[in-house]
């Protein structure tokens, strides 16, 4: 998946500011406001893909090695050479004010915010491990990414880093050798970078084939000769793609990547829980707030009658549609079941009085 880093801080980040406004304002690109609400529409969608279902007001510690999670960095509380993670809920109870690096989501991580690592306890959950053994860090932990080491956003390089699908680093396209299929949405692929091509060189197999693969030949699979450049490998329906047969799964565990058969490793399936959860709470919180605010104008009773109008239409026009079997609905159709409503709705008012 191609997904943007991003960091918060306490101050802005200077570097690359004009000094001379009139100069900036020379040089700032013209930007439309349906570019800027667009853009404001990506943002909150992957924000929905990402926190949705998280619950801002807890620590996820108690509930140990999530499959998978949004993860953070505090480089204030825990800076180089310290390594460790925070939760979303933690990022934002506290470490209030501090220089947070979004490290998107990680695999099997339990938070650490208050333990050893740290100098202040957790305002959410106190009862902490001294440490999380089985938490694996890299780089990104002290906001460094790809193989460059750098910072994100890197000053002199315009690139979307990608993130490797195994180790979960980050990485500028142009440094591990890899180039986006023409022919596909990369938004939909998954990159394995050239570090993990060595690690597990069984996936070479997957270069330039669609379809289930099945590794258990791995002799078949190593295709790079002697003095080749590496290239990164970039696979659409990358999951969908691994065999899960007996000895592939035992390949699998020998090379301790079996967390990608696990459903809930799934980053595409984590996105679109989190994503329906999201809606699921906007709709609910509108849905309140309607009610409220028509209690508030006809009384608790009129309301309780209307809202079960509505809920009784809602049933009608859904059972009504689902007997038209996918035919075409013409407007002497609408008009009918509108009519039959009427009819239906006077003689219930006729019965009452």
């Amino acid at each position: 998946m191609t997904k943007l880093l991003r960091r918060r801080q306490e101050k802005e980040k200077c570097s690359g500011k004009k000094e001379n406004s009139s100069e900036a304002e020379e040089d700032d690109p013209v930007v439309t406001i349906s570019e800027v609400l667009q853009g404001i529409k990506e943002v909150d969608e992957v924000a929905k893909g990402l926190f949705g279902a998280q619950n801002q007001a807890i620590c996820t510690f108690p509930e140990g090695y999530k499959p998978r999670q949004a993860v953070f960095a505090c480089l204030t509380c825990t800076p180089e050479p310290k390594k460790a993670g925070i939760c979303y809920g933690c990022s934002l109870n506290c470490h209030e004010g501090h220089e947070i690096v979004d490290l998107y989501t990680k695999r099997k991580f339990r938070c650490d915010c208050g333990n050893e690592k740290f100098d202040s306890e957790c305002k959410l959950y106190e009862e902490k491990d001294k440490n999380n053994e089985y938490n694996k860090y890299d780089h990104n932990y002290i906001g460094l990414f790809c193989t460059c080491n750098n910072t994100y956003p890197c000053d002199g390089i315009d690139e979307e880093m990608l993130q490797c699908v195994t180790c979960e680093d980050w990485f500028h396209p142009s440094h591990i050798n890899c180039e986006a299929p023409k022919d596909k949405d990369i938004d939909c692929c998954s990159l394995v970078c050239t570090g993990c091509l060595e690690k597990y060189p069984f996936f070479e197999k997957l270069r330039d084939t669609t379809g289930t693969v099945c590794f258990s030949n791995r002799e078949e699979s190593v295709k790079t000769s002697e003095g080749d450049v590496r290239r990164a490998l970039i696979v659409e329906a990358f999951l969908q793609s691994l065999c899960k047969c007996a000895a592939c799964t035992t390949l699998y565990e020998r090379f301790e990547c079996e967390f990608l058969l696990d459903p809930e490793d799934d980053l595409a399936s984590y996105e679109q829980e989190n994503v329906k959860k999201a809606n699921e709470i906007e709709e609910n919180s509108r849905e309140g707030d309607d009610v409220r605010l028509l209690v508030r104008e006809v009384g608790m009773d009129k309301a309780i009658r209307y809202l079960e109008g509505v809920n009784d239409l809602k049933r009608k026009m859904t059972d009504w549609l689902s007997s038209m079997d996918g035919a075409v609905v013409h407007e002497s159709d609408v008009k009918s079941f509108f009519g039959r409503l009427k009819e239906e709705n006077e003689a219930k008012r006729a019965r009452i009085e």
